[in-house]
């Protein structure tokens, strides 16, 4: 008997942390195509105790995709032991680990590690936090840069917007309008919004062509729009009414923790030295369309 040695060929394993996560969730679906994924998330496992995080090296993984995170802006104000706990001293652990069992490290980040005292902040430039989110986040991108020298990534990413289990900004404004409530969203706050589906295809396309020289990454979509206005693109596609937005600043909406107004982050640098080209919103909106429509 002949057998098909691709059949047959074992799949390696890969950790996702955070797995039930928006971004967790639909990346265990891409990569479960190829490898054999082990979930790591609350409350079975709490990756602020290292005896979890040493449990990781049992399955030998070939990437470990570090997901996990503390993603409540204001609760990060409030709870800032807990923020730098797992925004940052999780991440050194997991790091150590990378390096133990040579595992490589795909670590997830934000654009709130700079300012937004300017527009489109690129790989490259100096990080200069706003609030503890931001913070806590840029010391756990420090310790992984400290602790390891190759095969890492650090894939920084901004207003994640999809479908998955834990509702999202666009879950809720489609559920809102849906429903004819009328909703207030900020004008005054500006990103490239990333879709859950286009990171997750961008994070295969690095392991599908190897880990990149490059440390840091960004991700977006081309558009620079404040969420009000992304809001209505949305709902255009979306045939939603968009009467029932009413805009709103920051101010008015008295959010406790500083955000960064002008949020986002530049793509240009990421595609030119990668090879992948970010669709546009409107590409991304009509893919979430269907996904919404079909319930």
């Amino acid at each position: 008997m002949i057998l098909n040695s691709e059949k047959c060929q074992l799949k390696s394993n890969i950790v996702i942390t955070g797995s039930k996560g928006l971004l967790g969730q639909d990346l265990s679906g891409l990569l479960s195509k190829k490898f054999n994924v082990i979930g790591f998330d609350l409350p079975e496992k709490d990756l602020t105790d290292p005896v979890h995080i040493k449990g990781i090296q049992e399955f030998s993984p070939e990437f470990i995709i570090n997901c996990a995170a503390m993603t409540d802006v204001d609760g990060c104000e409030t709870n800032r032991k807990k923020a730098l706990e797992i925004n940052a001293s999780a991440v050194f652990e997991i790091a150590k680990l990378c390096k133990k069992i040579n595992s490589k490290l795909i670590h997830i980040s934000t654009d709130y590690v700079f300012d937004g005292e300017f527009e489109l902040p690129e790989i490259d430039s100096v990080p200069d936090p706003k609030g503890f989110y931001g913070f806590s986040k840029l010391m756990g991108e420090f310790m992984l840069l400290k602790e390891l020298k190759e095969d890492f990534v650090i894939i920084r990413t901004n207003v994640l917007f999809g479908r998955g289990s834990r509702a999202s900004f666009t879950d809720w404004v489609y559920k809102s309008l849906k429903e004819n409530k009328k909703i207030k969203v900020v004008n005054d706050q500006y990103s490239n919004p990333c879709y859950v589906e286009e990171l997750s295809r961008f994070i295969n396309h690095i392991i599908d062509n190897g880990m990149p020289k490059q440390s840091i990454l960004h991700s977006g979509c081309p558009e620079y729009l404040n969420r009000y206005d992304f809001t209505k693109s949305f709902c255009d596609v979306m045939e939603l009414s968009f009467d029932l937005v009413q805009p709103v600043s920051s101010k008015e909406i008295g959010q406790k923790a500083k955000r960064p107004l002008k949020g986002g982050l530049s793509i240009k640098k990421t595609e030119d030295i990668i090879g992948y080209k970010f669709a546009s919103l409107k590409e991304n909106f009509y893919k979430l369309k269907k996904i919404l429509e079909e319930g």
